[in-house]
C-alpha cells in the first residue's frame, strides 16, 4: 500500500523544511469487523464487511485511542512558521460527518469505523443516508443500516435514499419503511426496480396485462417533509389514520393505486406540491388542499374523476391522462377550483362539457395540448378541436405556449392548420416544434395571422437529429408562397428568439418574413444546435436582411441543453 511518510526534518513531518514522501508499506493483515460495544455488531457487518487497508491511528494491533499521528492519510503541511500539520482524524465529528456524506453511499461510510476507535460511530453522524439492496425479499441491510444509525446519531435523518435493483416485494419495502418513518425529519426517496430502463417502466403505464405485484401500505410520516416514491408499480395506500404534519412535497411515480385517492388538510396539513407520474389505477382523485402550490398529473392511466380544491395554486400540468377512447364513455367529470393559478399546462383532452375550471383572474401562461399541423390520423382530427376548444375558453392570456408535431412521412396529406380558428389576446408566443426535418414556415406565418400583436415570437426548432428531408411539393412547403407573404403586420412585434436553429434555408426564409412584415423589430436572438458548424458567421447573414437598428445576437447552446 503506497502512504505518505515524513522525510527531512524530526521524524513526523514537524522539522523545518519537513516534507513527504510516497513509500510502498505491505498491506495489513486483514482484521475483523470491529466489536460492536453497544449491540450493533450485525449492523456494521452487513455494512462494512470488508476490512479496510487503512489504519487511520498507525497503531499495527495495539490499542487503538483514537489520536494516532494521521500521517497515513494527510502529510504534513507547513505553515508560515514552517511548522504544523493538518490532520484528517484532528477535525471535529461533525465535519467528518460531512465529509462522509459526500460519499452518497452509506456502506463505504460505514467502513470508516474500522480506521480508528474515535472513528466506530462517525458515520452514524452523517444526517444523510444512501442504502441499496439486492434481494427483493430481504431489505435487512436497510433496517440495520437505520438501526444503527438510530442508536447513536446526534443529528435526526434529513435525507434517506433507498435503491432496490430488483422488484422488491412489499413487505420488504415496508418493513424498513415503518423503521424510517419515526427517523426522517427531511427527505425519503425509494426507487424500486432500478435495474429497469425508464422508458420500458412508462411502457408498462399502457401496457395489458401489468404483472401484480402486491401493494403497500405508507406509515404515517410525521416529520418527512419531502416523500419521492418511484414504485415500479407496487401497489400503495395510505395509512387509516394519522397526520403527515411536516410534508410539504409528495412524488408518485411508476405506482399502482386501488381505486380511489383523496389528500385534504386533515391528513397533509402543508403540502404545499403534489406530483403523480405515470400511474395506474387512480380511477378518482380528491384533492383539498389549501395551501397546494404546484402540481403535476401526467400519464394517469385510466383517471375518471378529478375533483379539486386548491385556492392557492399556482403551477398546474396535467397531462395524457384524459386521452382514452375508454375514458371518454366513462368519464365522470373534471372540476378544479384554483382562483390563484398563473400558469395552466393542460396537455391532454379537454372538452368544456365535461372539464370545469374557476375563474382564474391571475392566470399568465397557457400551454395547451400538442397540434398537428397536417395529418393522416384519425387521433389527429380529435386533438386538434380540443386545443382548439382550450383555446377558445380564453380571451386574454399574457404567454401562450403551443407544441406543434409534423410527422415525419406526410405524403399527400392535406393541411389541417384550419383546425385552429382564434388564438387569445396574447402578447408572447411560443412555438415548440417536433418537425422531423419539415418545413415549418407556413405554420407559423398561419400562427402569426391570429395574433398580430404580439410583441415576442419564441420558435423552438426540432431538438432531435433530422430525419431524411422532405420530398419536392411536402405538404409542409404548402401553401407555396408562404415566403412571399406580405399580407401580415405585425406592429407590435419587437422580439424574435430562435432556438435549436440549424442553418437550414427554410429558417432563414422565415426570418426574412419576419423582419418584412414586423418593421418594428430591435432584438433577434439565435441560439443554433451543435449540428450547425457555421454558427459563428450567421449574424453576419441575418445583418444582410436586418434593419441597421435591430440587435442579432447569435450564440451555440452548450451539449448539456441539447438533444440528439
Amino acid at each position: 500500500m503506497a502512504v505518505l511518510v515524513p522525510i527531512d526534518g524530526d521524524g513526523d513531518g514537524e522539522g523545518e523544511g519537513g516534507r513527504a514522501k510516497a513509500v510502498t508499506d505491505p498491506a495489513p493483515a486483514p482484521a475483523p469487523a470491529p466489536m460492536d460495544m453497544d449491540g450493533d455488531r450485525g449492523a456494521l457487518d452487513v455494512l462494512a464487511p470488508a476490512p479496510m487497508a487503512m489504519d487511520l491511528d498507525r497503531d499495527r494491533g495495539r490499542d487503538r485511542d483514537g489520536y494516532g499521528d494521521g500521517e497515513a492519510l494527510v502529510a504534513s503541511t507547513r505553515n508560515g512558521r514552517g511548522r504544523g500539520r493538518g490532520h484528517l482524524n484532528d477535525l471535529p465529528e461533525d465535519i467528518l460527518a460531512v465529509i462522509l456524506r459526500r460519499l452518497l453511499d452509506t456502506r463505504a461510510a460505514a467502513r470508516t469505523s474500522l480506521l480508528s476507535r474515535r472513528w466506530r460511530h462517525v458515520w452514524k453522524w452523517v444526517s444523510g443516508l444512501f442504502l441499496h439492496h439486492y434481494q427483493p425479499h430481504d431489505s435487512s441491510i436497510v433496517r440495520a443500516a437505520l438501526a444503527a444509525h438510530a442508536v447513536h446519531a446526534v443529528t435526526n435523518i434529513n435525507k434517506l435514499y433507498v435503491v432496490c435493483l430488483r422488484s422488491a416485494t412489499p413487505d420488504a419495502a415496508a418493513s424498513w419503511i415503518r423503521v424510517a418513518a419515526p427517523l426522517i425529519s427531511g427527505e425519503l426517496a425509494f426507487c424500486n426496480r432500478a435495474s429497469v430502463p425508464f422508458h420500458m417502466l412508462f411502457d408498462e403505464v399502457f401496457s395489458d396485462p401489468i404483472e401484480e405485484r402486491g401493494a403497500l401500505e405508507l406509515p404515517c410520516f410525521t416529520r418527512a417533509t419531502k416523500i419521492a416514491l418511484r414504485l415500479g408499480f407496487l401497489g400503495l395506500s395510505l395509512p387509516p389514520s394519522g397526520v403527515f404534519a411536516a410534508l410539504r412535497e409528495l412524488r408518485l411515480s411508476f405506482v399502482r393505486f386501488h381505486g380511489e385517492l383523496t389528500l385534504d388538510d386533515t391528513v397533509m396539513p402543508f403540502l404545499e406540491g403534489l406530483e403523480i407520474y405515470s400511474a395506474r389505477g387512480l380511477a378518482s382523485l380528491t384533492l383539498r388542499l389549501k395551501h397546494l402550490n404546484w402540481m403535476n398529473l401526467s400519464a394517469v392511466r385510466g383517471l375518471l374523476r378529478l375533483n379539486a380544491v386548491v385556492p392557492r395554486l399556482k403551477f398546474l400540468t396535467v397531462s395524457c391522462c384524459f386521452r382514452s377512447s375508454t375514458w371518454l364513455v366513462a368519464m365522470a367529470g373534471v372540476c378544479i377550483v384554483a382562483e390563484e393559478l398563473q400558469v395552466l399546462k393542460w396537455l391532454d383532452w379537454y372538452c368544456p362539457r365535461l372539464i370545469k375550471f374557476s375563474q382564474m383572474p391571475r392566470l399568465y401562461v397557457l400551454s395547451v395540448s400538442p397540434f398537428y399541423p397536417y395529418g393522416r390520423h384519425r387521433q389527429h382530427t380529435k386533438f386538434n378541436p380540443s386545443c382548439d376548444r382550450l383555446l377558445k375558453t380564453f380571451s386574454r392570456i399574457r404567454c401562450l405556449e403551443m407544441l406543434v408535431f409534423i410527422e415525419p412521412h406526410l405524403g399527400g396529406v392535406n393541411p389541417l392548420m384550419e383546425g385552429i380558428t382564434r388564438l387569445p389576446d396574447i402578447r408572447f408566443l411560443h412555438l415548440q416544434f417536433s418537425a422531423h426535418g419539415h418545413v415549418y414556415g407556413a405554420s407559423v406565418l398561419y400562427m402569426l395571422t391570429m395574433c398580430t400583436g404580439i410583441s415576442n415570437l419564441k420558435i423552438g426548432g426540432d431538438r432531435y437529429k433530422d430525419q431524411d428531408v422532405c420530398p419536392p411539393n411536402c405538404s409542409c412547403d404548402q401553401p407555396p408562397n408562404w415566403r412571399d407573404n406580405k399580407d401580415i403586420s405585425m406592429r407590435s412585434l419587437r422580439e424574435v428568439q430562435m432556438l435549436n436553429f440549424r442553418g437550414k434555408e427554410h429558417e432563414l426564409d422565415l426570418l426574412r418574413v419576419l423582419v418584412r412584415v414586423a418593421t418594428g423589430i430591435r432584438r433577434i436572438r439565435i441560439t443554433c444546435h451543435r449540428s450547425f458548424a457555421a454558427w459563428e458567421r450567421l449574424s453576419a447573414v441575418i445583418r444582410s436582411f436586418a434593419r441597421p437598428e435591430t440587435s442579432v445576437e447569435v450564440s451555440q447552446a452548450p451539449p448539456s441543453l441539447q438533444r440528439q
